[in-house]
């Protein structure tokens, strides 16, 4: 949902329940995204999970921060030795889809389920490696982008490039560079 005067350069980006299925059946990686574009580019996004009263803040160019206090994503650059999070398998529909995710997962340690917008908060703040995702709309991205770029990951579409409202909901998010890189080439 996105909110916009004619006459601003502002849009803000609202996805108020993230993770709808994981709040109505008591799971806590739901939470409220907020993001901002300014002309088109994501320059501040929010992640608040109320429950565990946890805020990552990402503003473009500066430290993304948790509760205030500076995250990093990790620096594990080790694919083999990378904790990968999907929210579920049930947004990968076609087969191109489910041998990617197959492919990713075999080539790292450990897969976790059931992120919703919470695993992007614990990728800036240094727990998991790669989050890889299908299915997304641009209001369960949008305010995830700049959290995690300003804990120093990379988030881009499945080809490499970067999220905008007409991505088409493939999601790779890496702690750093080197490991984006190396999920980049085994897609490919």
């Amino acid at each position: 949902m996105g909110f916009k005067r004619p006459e601003s350069r502002y849009t803000w980006v609202l996805d108020p329940i993230d993770g709808t299925l994981a709040f109505t059946t008591g799971k806590l990686s739901f939470g409220t995204l907020i993001g901002l574009l300014q002309d088109e580019e994501l320059i501040m996004g929010l992640i608040e999970q109320p429950i565990l009263q946890e805020r990552w803040l990402g503003i473009k160019g500066q430290p993304t921060t948790l509760n205030g206090k500076p995250v990093k994503t990790k620096s594990n650059t080790d694919l083999t030795r990378a904790v990968l999070s999907v929210t579920t398998t049930a947004t990968f529909k076609s087969e191109a889809q489910i041998a990617a995710l197959a492919k990713l997962q075999e080539a790292v340690q450990i897969t976790s389920f059931g992120g919703d917008c919470y695993h992007f908060g614990l990728m800036a703040s240094g727990s998991i490696d790669v989050i890889f995702e299908s299915g997304f709309q641009f209001y369960d991205f949008a305010a995830v982008v700049p959290v995690v770029e300003g804990a120093g990951g990379v988030i881009t579409d499945w080809q490499g490039k970067p999220l905008t409202r007409s991505s088409k909901g493939e999601i790779l998010a890496c702690a750093n560079k080197a490991l984006h890189e190396q999920v980049l080439k085994l897609l490919a």
